[in-house]
């Protein structure tokens, strides 16, 4: 648990959780603006993963699951008892299951929302696909990494995948297609064809500056910690969560394997008290930069009651 603003102890405690990536590193504006206009009254606190090797060598399977519960009883065990719980991503997964820790424990969970989020539905087990996905997260072109330019073509032979194989993105099933999707097998199997250390080593050199500069070791772990988080993702389940739910919905694109209606039907389903959905701007990857992050903040003002900004 990483305190970020206010006292040691609070009344009231806004708790961010970690994204895909196990750090809350896609806070930092967020983070930076509650400090530029909070009261300081209120404590602010991230979760991120406490031992990276550990979860590494876990069981992606119940993954969320067991996390969760480990962060719940870490914020109980401080004594304080009135929580606001916020997750974007990955951490909009882990943190419905700390809020539904945190309150079967008697704690008040004043407030839960999540930020962009979603568990598809289906395992996935596609080692290049998981690359291609962590590429987008860091703001890479992944068509200068040697992926399909075409979007609609990639995602309708995932789609195409999943529909002989129901549940299950099987590693290398993208890349044995073939026919009408051999323009996106092609590039999977030129992909596969070359060592993940060059493969890594590429994506390097294509970071965009604003995002930083990593040697291939960091952004390797980095890419190992992602696709854990997402064999985690795709292998959990929720049950039916009984507490209140505000869902910060992107307005920008949807790049495979969510859509907008997929999305929001997860929350619907998902939630047994009141889903509030509001739209916001910019897409999965940016909508908690700088642009957006006022807005964001002021959402939560009015969610938390104001208490975000105690």
């Amino acid at each position: 648990m990483v305190p970020l603003n206010g006292p040691d102890a609070a009344d009231v405690t806004t708790v961010l959780v970690h994204a895909g990536v196990g750090t809350i590193m896609p806070y930092r504006a967020l983070v930076t603006e509650i400090r530029r206009r909070a009261a300081g009254t209120g404590r602010l606190v991230g979760i991120e993963v406490p031992d990276l090797d550990a979860f590494l060598d876990a069981e992606p399977a119940g993954l969320i699951e067991r996390m969760a519960a480990e962060y719940a009883r870490a914020l109980l065990a401080t004594g304080e008892q009135r929580f606001h719980v916020v997750g974007y991503c990955l951490g909009g997964l882990v943190a419905t299951e700390v809020a539904r820790t945190l309150t079967e424990a008697g704690a008040d969970v004043a407030s839960f929302t999540a930020i962009s989020s979603h568990a598809p539905a289906f395992r996935l087990e596609d080692e290049l696909l998981s690359e291609y996905s962590f590429a987008v997260m860091m703001g890479i072109d992944a068509v200068t990494l040697g992926f399909p330019a075409d979007a609609e073509l990639f995602t309708a032979a995932a789609q195409e995948v999943l529909a002989h194989s129901p549940g299950v993105m099987p590693d290398g099933a993208i890349a044995a297609l073939g026919g009408e999707y051999e323009e996106v097998s092609a590039c999977f199997r030129r992909l596969a064809g070359v060592p993940r250390a060059q493969r890594v080593s590429r994506m390097c050199d294509a970071v965009p500056p604003s995002v930083g500069t990593f040697t291939p070791a960091q952004l390797l772990r980095m890419f190992r910690t992602f696709r854990q988080s997402v064999f985690a993702i795709t292998r959990y389940r929720a049950d039916p969560y009984a507490g209140d739910v505000a869902f910060l919905r992107h307005a920008g694109p949807y790049p495979f394997p969510g859509s907008r209606s997929s999305v929001t039907r997860y929350w619907e389903e998902l939630t047994l008290g009141d889903l509030t959905v509001t739209d916001i701007g910019g897409d999965h990857f940016t909508c908690l930069g700088d642009d957006h992050v006022p807005s964001i903040l002021g959402h939560l003002v009015d969610l938390t009651g104001g208490e975000v900004l105690a």
